[in-house]
């Protein structure tokens, strides 16, 4: 399907993907485990779900919002491996299209939903085994930056984060007024923790200048976070930004365990 033959609808903010070759990036990235199941967010046009094809899953699922690209992808790629379903990702429960097999899932999506598909892709049971994603440029280095933000957090509360590629605007239509990146997420695992420390950050993110340890104690007791950052090692005059994942990690289990 060429990029021509369908337009862009503004009220879904799409920027279809156009280049094979940053495709072919993708697909190649998240076949690398061997999973046998490949769940793509938004195919849009279809040149990701091509890709995916072509890197052999035994079966690829794609979950598209917009009707009229369902009827076209649907109509015009037949592999029998193949099923596209209508429907918002945001409320799509993915894992279950696996049947119990191991999948990853490979995305191109409105920018401005990053972060909400993030949270609920680390919601999933069984989770994936990769995640591969288009994102802005700067969300990417914020991913890996040891400057540490609340969805930076999030996505490596769960796994490791890594920049394959920058992408020019022009690899999209409509062309973007920003570059993007190709990041994948490997090494998943389950973290039973990880919605007290998100809890945790939250708070300590609502006043960036502040330091960590006076947002901290207007919520616990004083003493209990004074035992809490000697233990953890972080120093009163920290930041949010400045502790790292597995500081956040010890941080939320001390006051937990220490506050019942």
């Amino acid at each position: 399907m060429s990029e021509h033959m369908a337009r862009p609808k503004r009220s879904l903010s799409q920027n279809f993907l156009t280049a094979p070759g940053i495709a072919r990036a993708i697909a190649r990235e998240a076949a690398r485990d061997g999973a046998p199941v490949a769940i793509e967010i938004g195919p849009g046009t279809g040149v990701l779900t091509r890709a995916l094809l072509a890197e052999r899953f035994q079966r690829v699922f794609g979950i598209e919002i917009d009707e009229e690209l369902v009827e076209k992808l649907r109509g015009e790629l037949t592999d029998l491996r193949l099923e596209i379903f209508a429907g918002d990702a945001r409320r799509f429960t993915l894992a279950p299209l696996a049947a119990g097999k191991p999948y990853v899932i490979a995305a191109n999506i409105p920018y401005h939903l990053t972060g909400t598909l993030l949270r609920r892709i680390f919601l999933e049971r069984p989770l994936p085994k990769r995640v591969v994603l288009m994102v802005q440029w700067e969300v990417a280095q914020r991913l890996i930056s040891p400057k540490m933000s609340l969805p930076a957090l999030w996505v490596r509360l769960h796994g490791a984060p890594r920049i394959v590629r920058r992408v020019g605007a022009g690899s999209f239509f409509p062309k973007p007024n920003v570059d993007s990146a190709i990041v994948s997420i490997s090494a998943i695992t389950p973290n039973p923790l990880a919605p007290y420390v998100m809890d945790l950050a939250r708070l300590g993110f609502s006043q960036r200048r502040k330091q960590l340890f006076a947002i901290l104690r207007r919520h616990f007791p004083e003493d209990r976070v004074a035992a809490a950052f000697a233990q953890v090692g972080i120093s009163p005059s920290q930041r949010a930004e400045d502790v790292s994942v597995a500081q956040w990690q010890a941080l939320a289990s001390s006051l937990r365990s220490s506050t019942g």
